[in-house]
């Protein structure tokens, strides 16, 4: 899977170190399914998708629901249309239909990071 680094576009902090990019319908299905905890990654970024479902989850996540806006050089700029923190195992997602994309992260990285809806976020794909 491909590795992205992601900032908060307004305020330049970078709030994801090693953001997985699950871009393929077997990695979206399996997502974080089966894992203990992220390991050593800060998130991970479902494409193409408005919603997620924690079946099989042993963790609770943070969900970001992802509008993708543009494309600046070689970045992609989202912008946040939805919330959920502390999504817990065993539960379905709600439906986005704004989102093009969702970020599951730690659960608890919304409110570390400041994380509001309507904030621009910035990733780049790592070399």
């Amino acid at each position: 899977m491909e590795e992205w680094i992601m900032m908060n576009d307004e305020t330049k902090q970078v709030v994801g170190q090693r953001i997985l990019v699950a871009n393929s319908f077997f990695r979206r299905l399996k997502g974080l399914m089966f894992q203990k905890s992220f390991g050593e990654y800060d998130g991970l970024l479902l494409t193409q998708t408005k919603q997620i479902h924690m079946f099989w989850m042993r963790f609770p996540l943070d969900v970001v629901y992802l509008k993708r806006i543009g494309k600046k050089e070689e970045d992609w700029i989202f912008q946040i249309v939805d919330l959920h923190e502390n999504m817990k195992p065993w539960t379905m997602g709600k439906w986005v239909s704004q989102a093009t994309d969702v970020l599951e992260v730690k659960a608890g990285w919304i409110r570390e990071q400041k994380i509001r809806k309507g904030n621009l976020l910035r990733v780049n794909k790592l070399s």
